[in-house]
């Protein structure tokens, strides 16, 4: 399953290329946040844009610890709720805060949408000298 904790797995052990490889054609990533601070907040399209966004991900933060909480399923519609921890790379500073992923599937069980929910305030004081 596309949105299970398989998922965050693949994410974990670094292989990035099944997540990106199960994403549609017209695939759109939101990711919520303060883009003036962070290169990682914004609107990503495709598998390309996927690609970029792990890319940047990985040159802004790196993660000491990610907790899956809840799966809710309604329809094509998954929610996940998580707590992370991340270090921001420019600042040093260790932000800990709780968010959602939205996913939605297609027919072909692949992640047409997908939108994180963060904790905006305590991102953008992460990345705020």
């Amino acid at each position: 399953d596309v949105c299970s904790s398989d998922l965050y797995t693949q994410f974990a052990q670094g292989n990035l290329t099944a997540i990106i490889n199960n994403v549609s054609p017209n695939f759109v990533f939101i990711l919520a946040g303060p883009e003036g601070l962070t290169k990682i907040a914004g609107t990503w399209s495709g598998s390309q844009g996927l690609t970029q966004f792990f890319n940047t991900l990985f040159t802004c933060e790196t993660y000491n610890a990610f907790q899956l909480k809840t799966f809710t399923t309604d329809g094509c519609r998954v929610d996940v709720e998580f707590d992370e921890e991340i270090v921001v790379l420019a600042t040093g500073k260790i932000v800990a805060c709780s968010g959602l992923h939205s996913f939605v599937v297609n027919s072909n069980g692949q992640m047409a949408k997908f939108r994180s929910y963060n904790d905006t305030y305590s991102v953008a004081w992460g990345y705020t000298e």
